[in-house]
């Protein structure tokens, strides 16, 4: 056995779980367009990408498109800074994103909470069935 398909046989491998569905959202640029398309594909996956490179973008129409083709609500969690910027985003993307403050204002559809109060007061039976969870990239950076 070479060493290679040794590490190969110890990698765990996670079968994709996704959907097969085009966002259809315009105005994203080719890696934007490219990465939201495996991350439907894929369904349990992260992005990590970079500061400035869209991130907002993605999660709004990955959220979107898993709305528009399953039905199913999500709740996209965020910096409390970005809450507010990923609602207005969504706004010129022509997706609508409820800005939740308390857990009454959690609606059918993509939700995303400003306070962990909001989150925490979400009761499980009636939270959202997809969730995504997103942060900011610079907290994954190495301090220079």
């Amino acid at each position: 056995m070479s060493y290679d398909d040794y590490i190969g046989a110890k990698l765990a491998s996670a079968p994709p779980t996704g959907i097969d569905a085009a966002h259809g959202l315009p105005g994203l640029f080719p890696h934007q367009d490219d990465l939201t398309a495996w991350a439907l594909r894929r369904g349990r996956c992260a992005i990590f990408a970079d500061t400035g490179l869209g991130k907002t973008r993605m999660q709004i129409a990955w959220a979107n498109t898993v709305h528009r083709e399953t039905g199913r609500d999500c709740l996209i969690l965020a910096p409390l800074a970005v809450a507010p910027q990923t609602v207005a985003e969504g706004e010129s993307m022509g997706v609508t994103i409820t800005h939740c403050l308390d857990g009454a204002d959690v609606r059918p559809g993509i939700t995303s909470p400003t306070t962990n109060a909001c989150t925490a007061s979400i009761h499980p039976a009636s939270a959202p069935s997809c969730w995504m969870s997103r942060r900011a990239s610079s907290i994954t950076k190495p301090r220079r």
